[in-house]
């Protein structure tokens, strides 16, 4: 029973970060992580409750509006207090003259011994980031194969 507490504690912490980028419910995002807590971009890594706050706030301020959905949620590992979780987002932005898309997984370290869950790390690992109008058009040679072939087996693997 603990260990279904704690995921669902964890998940919806993640849901409430979506939530709050897309300014519903109010409060700040930088206050879902620990005084300590560590937000890994690919641009760079932010520490402290302040600095996240402040970097996630210029994101959102540059967009006119966005739509976060988090999914397939997975709970790696639990020890004591700590959740480990790996997850997917798409998120949608608005901005003037422009609209983009992304999406990538989120990888969370969440603390649950406090009055509530916070995030102790977040990596967010964009795997694609375009604008509509250009969209993700894929080279050929970049294309992963559909199927792969099982020697051993001599069947087809999706």
């Amino acid at each position: 029973m603990r260990r279904i507490e704690v995921e669902r504690a964890a998940t919806q912490l993640l849901h409430e970060y979506a939530a709050r980028l897309d300014g519903v419910g109010g409060g700040s995002v930088g206050a879902l992580f620990t005084e300590d807590g560590v937000l890994e971009l690919p641009d760079g890594v932010h520490q402290g409750r302040a600095g996240i706050e402040f970097v996630l706030a210029g994101a959102a301020a540059a967009a006119a509006s966005t739509h976060h959905v988090v999914t397939n949620i997975r709970v790696v590992q639990v020890s004591g207090s700590r959740v480990w979780l790996v997850s997917s987002f798409l998120a949608i932005l608005r901005r003037v003259g422009a609209s983009g898309v992304a999406w990538g997984h989120y990888h969370d370290v969440v603390e649950l011994d406090a009055d509530r869950p916070l995030f102790v790390r977040k990596r967010i690992e964009p795997l694609v980031r375009t604008d509509l109008v250009r969209g993700w058009p894929a080279d050929p040679g970049d294309l992963p194969d559909r199927h792969r072939h099982d020697e051993d087996e001599g069947r087809m693997h999706p």
